[in-house]
């Protein structure tokens, strides 16, 4: 920032200078920059390519909302897939609930079955590192629905699974959020030969419930 010191006083009445970001404050300003160096789309796709090489080189929530949408500006779809199939990427947008912003990226990448289960696996690989067992089943919970809702039911299910069977290894099978892990894949299952399986998940699940909170709980109703 020291070296453009000396301009950003010069242009000061220009701009809208916040914590970490600089705007030009005059629409006219905006349409001159644009016309001379976003004039042309692949002009653009350069520029949005270029933001998304830095904002690949820094952390916390800046890189996690500009990163997937410069790559998605760049045309950058090889990358997009790469970076929202990481776990250390998915993880804290789901943490985020940012399931519209990643519901954007999965529909410009296609929203193909080799994409639900890469987000599957990453969610999986995510469970190996995570130690903290409600993390997890939130994180289950959210994915697993993301991807019922997008007709992906078999990566939900296993991701509703695997949230599942950590949350037993971790808490045991009579725990809130084992409770809570079943529920949702009785939820998640589709009918058919899976009637009974729900059936014992949520019956499972009211047990432990009332276990835990007493049968006027609203878990328990």
């Amino acid at each position: 920032m020291r070296y453009w010191s000396s301009l950003l006083i010069a242009l000061k009445e220009s701009l809208v200078i916040e914590t970490d970001v600089i705007a030009i404050a005059s629409e006219d300003a905006r349409n001159a920059v644009a016309r001379r160096y976003l004039a042309s789309p692949e002009a653009r796709r350069v520029v949005h390519a270029r933001l998304a090489d830095h904002f690949a080189t820094v952390d916390g929530e800046r890189r996690l909302h500009e990163l997937p949408w410069q790559l998605l500006q760049a045309d950058a779809r090889a990358d997009l897939r790469t970076l929202i199939a990481d776990s250390a990427f998915l993880m804290p947008m789901i943490a985020e609930e940012r399931l519209e912003d990643l519901g954007r990226y999965w529909r410009f990448l296609g929203a193909a079955p080799d994409m639900a289960q890469a987000l599957a696996s990453s969610f999986s690989e995510f469970t190996t590192r995570e130690q903290v067992p409600a993390l997890s089943a939130r994180h289950g919970t959210r994915l697993g629905y993301f991807l019922g809702q997008h007709g992906h039911h078999m990566a939900a299910e296993q991701v509703l699974r695997t949230s599942l069977a950590f949350s037993e290894r971790a808490s045991g099978w009579d725990h809130p959020n084992s409770a809570d892990c079943a529920r949702s894949l009785a939820s998640g299952l589709r009918t058919g030969g899976n009637v009974e399986e729900r059936r014992q998940l949520l019956y499972r699940s009211v047990a432990a419930f009332q276990v835990a909170f007493g049968e006027d709980h609203e878990h328990t109703l």
